[in-house]
């Protein structure tokens, strides 16, 4: 029989409250997805000053890294143009031991929202 660990709206707020506490922290901000074990979203955020564009982008990493079993950055590395020298730096990192894979693009805080 095979079991597997299932993500729910519980463990999702509690990793994207974890991840937003310490962006924070670093006075930076994200777009945090969080995905289940078969890249389904289970939760997102984009916080204060961060682009539109990386909701998509955040989402669509997640469902690579928990679809691939892989960071999403070993992923960028396999396909890594050497003459261009060009990989993404938002990365998503699977815990497929908990079935989720989380996405976050960090990104620096503008000035005004480092101050709220």
């Amino acid at each position: 029989m095979y079991h597997s660990l299932s993500l729910g709206h519980a463990e999702a707020q509690l990793a994207i409250q974890s991840i937003q506490a310490e962006l924070l922290q670093r006075g930076k901000t994200a777009v945090i997805a969080v995905a289940d074990a078969h890249g389904e979203l289970i939760g997102l955020l984009r916080m204060d000053g961060a682009p539109l564009p990386s909701i998509l982008i955040a989402s669509n990493k997640a469902w690579t890294a928990a679809r691939e079993r892989k960071a999403s950055w070993e992923l960028g590395q396999a396909a890594h143009d050497s003459q261009t020298g060009l990989i993404s730096p938002i990365s998503a990192i699977p815990a497929t031991s908990a079935g989720v894979a989380v996405c976050q693009s960090v990104l620096e805080a503008p000035s005004s929202v480092r101050s709220r």
